[in-house]
């Protein structure tokens, strides 16, 4: 998928939502079929392959969804549900809390709402997280620039998706995709070379494949610059990552709030979230920045991934090894 492509499609569904609003707001039929199944297509759904995508879902428990996108071709669960409503509908609380009802029943772990126009994705299976710092991504197409909506809407792009830990495009790591867009002057982070990891037999696993529910204790990390260590925590794979990248220069605070949807950060120049409530739990760094170390295993990985894509860094260069 080429994002100008993803742009001038939103480009298009703006123009719908002016030219038919009247009939969109009556009808949720008529908005999944104008406005919401040409942006999953557009973000490399196939609607007719019931392998990756099947309507009126009908999941263990009764109750139907709209759309069931499921990760891999065959799939017993789905990796996402899609809560469709008419274009007119607001996606109130209610409607969130009976989505979010049916997807942690089945174990779901992501879902969307929306009508068309308003798009919210949530992460679901983050334990005693509030809902409003679940939500990963809010965008209104006829509200927001259509490139950044693009780039918000790439959490939904298949390939992203379907990997169960969908990564956050940010405007840095992607300016070379809009060659008409006004662009800041912040210095752009390229990108290092993926760092190849070493043989399967001595045990290292890139960051974007461990998987922490299979070790008991923190692991091993082994860095790009070659450090390794033995963590004394499960938040030591966020803490001893951000130190190399405040090492290696790409950690600054022009790159802050380092954040996993705009509310909640990662890192920050104060232990606060966007919402101005302060970290649970922090840890300052050795630039004086503050790290927000509140969180599960699960959490502290998936942490660590956004903040190495913020700043330019392919998540596959931090390597893990189980004890």
């Amino acid at each position: 998928m080429l994002l100008d492509e993803l742009v001038t499609v939103i480009e298009t569904l703006k123009g719908r939502m002016t030219q038919y609003q009247t009939e969109l707001g009556k009808s949720e039929a008529l908005t999944r079929y104008v406005l919401i199944d040409p942006l999953l297509h557009a973000l490399g759904w196939d609607l007719g392959d019931p392998g990756q995508v099947r309507p009126e879902y009908s999941g263990a428990g009764g109750g139907l969804a709209d759309y069931a996108l499921l990760g891999d071709s065959g799939a017993d669960k789905p990796e996402v549900i899609v809560e469709a409503k008419s274009l007119a509908s607001p996606l109130t609380d209610n409607v969130v809390n009976q989505a979010f009802q049916y997807c942690f029943q089945r174990g779901i772990g992501h879902m969307v709402v929306t009508n068309g126009n308003s798009w919210r994705l949530f992460e679901l299976l983050s334990s005693g997280t509030p809902m409003p710092d679940r939500e990963m991504a809010s965008i209104t197409l006829n509200a927001d620039p259509s490139h950044q909506c693009a780039l918000k809407l790439l959490l939904l792009w298949r390939p992203n998706l379907a990997s169960g830990r969908p990564i956050p495009a940010s405007e840095p790591i992607l300016s070379g995709a809009f060659q008409n867009t006004p662009t800041t002057t912040e210095p752009v982070v390229n990108p290092q070379p993926p760092v190849t990891p070493p043989p399967t037999g001595e045990g290292w696993t890139p960051l974007t494949d461990f998987l922490p529910e299979n070790s008991s204790q923190p692991p091993h990390i082994r860095l790009p610059d070659g450090t390794e260590k033995q963590l004394q925590h499960w938040y030591g794979v966020l803490l001893e990552t951000a130190e190399w990248l405040i090492r290696a220069g790409q950690l600054t605070p022009k790159q802050c709030p380092v954040t996993n949807n705009g509310k909640v950060s990662i890192v920050h120049t104060e232990p606060r979230h966007q919402s101005g409530n302060t970290f649970h739990g922090h840890h300052t760094l050795s630039n004086g920045l503050f790290l927000n170390k509140h969180g599960s295993r699960r959490r502290m990985l998936d942490y660590t991934r956004l903040m190495l894509a913020r700043c330019g860094q392919n998540p596959v260069s931090v390597l893990l090894k189980s004890n």
